[in-house]
Formats: structure tokens, sequence, C-alpha cells
């Protein structure tokens, strides 16, 4: 008899028991839907990003293409072009700079940085016969790898390659590590000059030196064509020649291409009002 009231009463309990489990398992399914809605919303945002991303690489990788066909359309007598990404000019600066030298025909073309981009410049001079470009470079191996891409081309003739190790400079009182261009010998004025040397990792504004070293070199109006100026470093190496051509007493005009895939700067410097002051 003890056994059936036993029973009932633990029946009897059952519900009260039953509701305290219903009212677990309601908040269990709150979190869960708010779980629900917060990974949800994540996968949405993250997918925004996802798709901006994804565009943006989808526009550069046409961009790129454009101007690689532009190259081979325009410079149809390339026999073998190196390849353009890494390290390597990118074909939408490789591209301007080929526009450059055909609207502008220059005599002197100096690049730092020797590589694909020496064959690209070396074969526009050749469709405009004219010019010279002499390429320096701090490491032998591609020294030698890119002049014997001037000779596949046929371009060795107005092309070279100048192997120039690196060598302490002091520039206003500081120490810089720099390109030795006690060889470098020059036909003419510098009208054309590219830099996409010495590599950044060297020092803070590796590529700082360029012009306060070669500027003495240059012609009344030069072009500097600056590769990687999206890069925090680039923006202040720009900064401080401008500052430098200034006090010069240079007219420049500034090009900023930010679209490009690693970033184009161009000074166009005008010495005619520092020579006539």
């Amino acid at each position: 008899m003890s056994n059936i009231f036993k029973s009932i009463k633990r029946l009897l309990e059952l519900p009260n028991e039953l509701l305290v489990v219903s009212d677990k398992l309601n908040v269990l399914e709150a979190k869960l839907d708010k779980l629900k809605e917060d990974a949800t919303n994540l996968v949405l945002d993250h997918s925004d990003k996802i798709n901006s991303v994804t565009e943006r690489m989808i526009d550069n990788h046409f961009f790129q293409l454009e101007s690689l066909i532009y190259i081979m359309k325009t410079l149809p007598d390339i026999k073998e072009l190196p390849p353009t990404r890494g390290w390597a000019g990118s074909p939408d600066l490789l591209a301007q700079l080929v526009k450059i030298i055909i609207n502008t025909k220059p005599n002197q073309v100096l690049e730092l940085g020797s590589g694909t981009s020496t064959v690209v410049i070396g074969s526009a001079l050749f469709k405009n016969n004219h010019g010279n470009v002499i390429s320096i470079d701090h490491e032998l191996k591609y020294t030698k790898l890119i002049q014997d891409k001037l000779k596949l081309n046929g371009i060795d003739s107005l092309s070279s390659v100048l192997h120039c190790p690196l060598q302490d400079y002091q520039i206003n009182g500081k120490k810089w590590l720099w390109y030795n261009i006690s060889q470098l010998q020059l036909n003419h004025k510098i009208n054309l000059f590219i830099i996409d040397g010495p590599p950044g990792s060297l020092q803070k504004m590796s590529r700082y030196p360029a012009i306060p070293l070669l500027f003495e070199h240059f012609a009344v109006k030069t072009t500097v064509v600056l590769d990687d100026s999206k890069r925090e470093d680039e923006a202040l190496v720009v900064n401080e020649w401008l500052v430098f051509l200034e006090q010069k007493g240079c007219k420049v005009l500034l090009e900023e291409f930010n679209y490009f895939e690693k970033g184009m700067t161009i000074l166009k410097i005008d010495r005619s009002y520092s020579i006539h002051s």
C-alpha cells in the first residue's frame, strides 16, 4: 500500500519537474537562437568582405592582363619576357613605362634594380630606334641573368646591366648603404630614371639616396618613376625627395598611381628654374 502512495506522490510531482525542465529547454533554445543569429550575421559580414576582396582581386588581374596584352601588341619583337609576378615589375607599371618611352623618346634611361622591366624598357627603346638604358643591380647573378635576356631579345646593343655592389655613403650626416656607381658611365644626361631598388629590407627609406646622389646627372627635364609606392617607406622617400628638390630650386609635378597593383609615383622634374636662378 505504501508503494502505491509513493508512486502516486511521484506522479503528482512530475508536472512540476517537467515545468522546470521545460523552462530550462526554453532558455537553451533562446541561447541557441541567439548563437544562430550571431553566426548568421558573422557569415554575412565576412561574406561581404570576402566578396569585396574577391572583386578587387578580379579587377586587378583583369587590369594586369590588359596591361600585358598592351605590352605584347606594342612590342611584338619581344622574344622572351621574364615573369611579371612576385618581385618583378607588374604589367601595369611596365605598360606605363612603355607609354612614357614611346611618347617622350628619352636619350638616356637609368634603372635601379634590373629584371623584367629592363627587357621591356630596352624593347621600347628598340622600337623608337633611339636612346639607351643602363640598369644597375647589386647582385651579380641577376646582372648576368638579365644581360642574357637582353641578348636573347636582340637589344643588348642599347641595353646593359651594370653590377654595382653596395657601399656606404654619407648624405647630410646620415649613413646609407647604396650602389657603388664609380663605374657608371652615362652617354647623356638622364631623361628617365626608374627606381625599383635597392630592396626595402636593406634599411629605412632604402631608395632615398637615388636622387641626391644622381641629381647632377639629370637632364634639364627628368622623369622619375618610383615602383612600390603603396609602401609606407616609399611615401616617406617621396616626401624627402620633394624637400631636396625644392631646396635645389626645381619645379616638380607629382603623379600618384595608387590604383596600380604595387603603387607607382611619377615625379616630373624641371631643373631649368634652378639653372637660370
